[in-house]
């Protein structure tokens, strides 16, 4: 018998990140639902809850806001060069 519907052999995200994001999700409705009920305002429960996300998802993934990437420390080495070469002409 086959099968109603085929899972794609590309998944879209990493299993790793889907776990990442359903943490991060849970932690942020958590804080979104305890500011709700100690505020009972709702625009302050979503800056909390979207704010908890973002911060957990961040932390879970260990990864530091004031780190640059390879790719940017390249991007600021070539933008000197870029301005050392049109000083000298």
């Amino acid at each position: 018998m086959r099968p109603l519907f085929r899972l794609a052999k590309a998944s879209l995200i990493t299993v790793r990140s889907a776990v990442i994001m359903a943490i991060a999700s849970v932690v942020g409705a958590a804080a979104g639902v305890l500011t709700y009920m100690a505020s009972r305002s709702i625009p302050q429960a979503l800056l909390a809850a979207g704010a908890a996300t973002g911060g957990s998802a961040n932390l879970i993934t260990g990864t530091d806001p004031g780190h640059t990437t390879r790719s940017q420390d390249d991007k600021q080495h070539d933008d000197q060069d870029d301005s050392a070469r049109q000083r000298e002409t």
